[in-house]
This record gives structure tokens, C-alpha cells and sequence, in this order.
């Protein structure tokens, strides 16, 4: 059986969590996101309600409802660029198109019905939170969607990345960075923008989105060799190995639990000794949307879970314990 995925970090949910996913299923529908009621069952199925609620535990209830919403149309749009049906030119103007609603610029009817989303997200967004925090986080939604369309050129050409190139670029396309701004967005001491800029900070803020897009990866690689897509950790390493999927899985929990112990260290380090609060409290969300992230990947029904990987996450501070 394959080592467990390690993570020392504790659970938290915020109470808020089935108001928000009740509350963005009703935005869904009326903007019209989807075509078929089938979808819309699959959209609850998902629970992104229970995944911000983990996410976000102490945000406020109309924060985490704009979280939930991003959340929504965060799948949906990693979900169109997938499509093979769409020619990947056709999915970066989409998404492009829908970076500039985000910016300001008004919906066209061609991107009906998910501009008018993106200018509801906007318009809620720029009421709640400072001009200069949306910048960021703009910012970090083009950049996400340059991510999304550089895997459906891949997807076209059939390429598939080397593993050094994978893991940089996962870093984007794992979607954690907007969340990040989220995070630290709804709180009464954000961490500073110089905070963030510190080469620790900005280390932890980084190791944080390999961590999730590594354990993304060991969830979904099943599905993903079916489908044909290697833009998944665990199949570059089977293809530049030449080794098998177990042998490949291994590897990968192992790479995570060694960084995820790196970046542990570096946390409590900064969450005990640092003398800023919000740096302090800013090191705290990262925590929880890495454990988050864990947690509802084991509950929720996007992901078919390995058979190989165990049923319950590690949670004990020494690896080979049990939480």
C-alpha cells in the first residue's frame, strides 16, 4: 500500500459552509452557467459550498460567498478548457475575454451567460474589498487562464511537459493563487504587501501551490490516464521514468511529504516568531487551504480517489503515526 499522504496541519470549517453552497447554486442558475439540469446536480455533487467552508474557516458569511461563487466559476472554466471539441485558440480568447469583464470592461453577447457572472464577481468584489487587493487579484486570474490555455495547446499538439517544467507551471494551473488572495483578503490584518514580498513568506506562499497541485495530481491521475491527459505529476514522472503508475504514485507522495515537512518547519518558525500579526495570521489561512484542499478531496464527488492511496489522510506530526 502506498505511504500515506502526509499533512500535520489541523482541520477547520467555517459554519457557514451550506448557506454558501446553497446561495452559489442559486447564482449558477441564475446565470444561466450551465445547459442541463444533470450538470447542475453534477455542480452540487462537487460541494464547493464544504470546499470554501474549509478553505476560508473564518471568513466572514458574505466573503465566503464570493469565495464560493470564484470557486463555481473556477471549475467551470477549468472544465471548458478541457473540452477536446474546443480548439484551444478558441479557449484563450474565451478566457481572455472574460480576465477583461473581470477588469472592468463591459460583456459582450458572445459571452453570455459567463461574462455577466464575471461582472457580478467583479461588481461584489470591488464593493467588499480595496482597488488595490482586486488589482492582485485580477492579476492572478489572467495568469491562471494563460495556465489553462497553455495545457490546451499541449493537449492540441500532444505534448507532454517534462517534469520540471510541469512543476513550475503547476504552480499556476493548480488555481491556488486567487484563493491566496481571497485568504487574505477578508481579515482586519492582512499581511502587507512588503510581508508577502519577503523571500520566506513568498517561499511558503509558493511551496503552498505545489503542495496542492501535487496532491490534486495523486486524486485525479486515474481519471486523467483514461482521458488521455498527461498535465498530471504522477504520468509525466510514469513517462520520463518509464516506470508504472504505483511506482510513479510513490514518488509522488514522497516529493509532497518531503515538502510538506519543508514547509511546515518554515510556518511554525514564522507563525511563532514573526513579529507582524498579519504575517502571522497570513502563514495560519495558507494552513488551512492546504488542509482544506486534502479534506475535501476525500469527501467530495470530482475525485475518484486512487484505490492504492489510503482512506485517511495522516494528520500526526511524525510520519508512521497514525491521526
Amino acid at each position: 500500500m502506498s505511504s500515506a499522504i502526509y499533512c500535520p496541519l489541523p482541520s477547520a470549517l467555517n459554519p457557514n459552509g451550506a448557506e454558501a453552497q446553497a446561495a452559489s447554486l442559486g447564482w449558477a442558475r441564475r446565470h444561466e452557467l450551465l445547459p442541463t439540469e444533470a450538470l447542475y446536480t453534477r455542480l452540487e455533487k462537487i460541494q464547493l459550498g464544504t470546499l470554501g467552508a474549509r478553505f476560508f474557516p473564518d471568513a466572514s458569511a458574505d466573503a465566503l460567498r464570493i469565495a464560493t461563487d470564484w470557486l463555481v466559476l473556477f471549475f467551470l472554466t477549468d472544465d471548458l478548457s478541457e473540452r477536446p471539441e474546443v480548439h484551444p485558440i478558441d479557449t484563450a480568447l474565451l478566457l481572455g475575454r472574460q480576465v477583461n469583464v473581470l477588469r472592468g470592461t463591459e460583456p459582450s453577447q458572445r459571452d453570455v451567460p459567463m461574462g455577466s457572472a464575471f461582472e457580478d464577481l467583479r461588481l461584489r468584489m470591488t464593493s467588499m474589498f480595496s482597488e488595490a487587493w482586486f488589482a492582485r487579484f485580477a492579476d492572478k486570474v489572467a495568469d491562471l487562464f494563460a495556465g489553462f490555455a497553455w495545457e490546451a495547446i499541449n493537449r492540441k499538439n500532444r505534448f507532454v511537459p517534462h517534469a520540471d517544467l510541469y512543476l513550475e507551471a503547476r504552480k499556476t494551473t493548480i488555481g491556488l493563487s486567487p484563493l491566496i488572495e481571497l485568504a487574505d483578503a477578508d481579515r482586519a490584518r492582512p499581511a502587507g504587501t512588503a510581508a508577502r514580498m519577503r523571500p520566506d513568506v513568498a517561499r511558503l506562499e509558493g511551496q503552498a501551490c505545489s503542495l496542492v497541485g501535487m496532491a490534486n495530481d495523486l486524486f485525479t491521475y486515474a481519471r486523467e490516464l483514461d482521458e488521455g491527459d498527461y498535465h498530471n505529476l504522477v504520468l509525466v514522472l510514469m513517462r520520463e521514468k518509464k516506470i508504472g503508475a504505483a511506482q510513479a504514485e510513490e514518488l509522488v507522495v514522497g516529493m509532497h511529504n518531503e515538502r510538506m515537512r519543508q514547509w511546515f518547519q518554515l510556518a511554525e518558525r514564522l507563525r511563532h516568531d514573526d513579529p507582524d500579526e498579519g504575517t502571522r495570521r497570513f502563514v495560519t489561512a495558507l494552513g488551512h487551504l492546504l488542509r482544506g484542499h486534502l479534506d475535501w478531496a476525500y469527501e467530495n464527488g470530482r475525485y475518484q480517489v486512487s484505490p492504492t492511496l489510503p482512506p485517511k489522510v495522516a494528520v500526526a506530526r511524525e510520519e508512521g503515526s497514525s491521526g
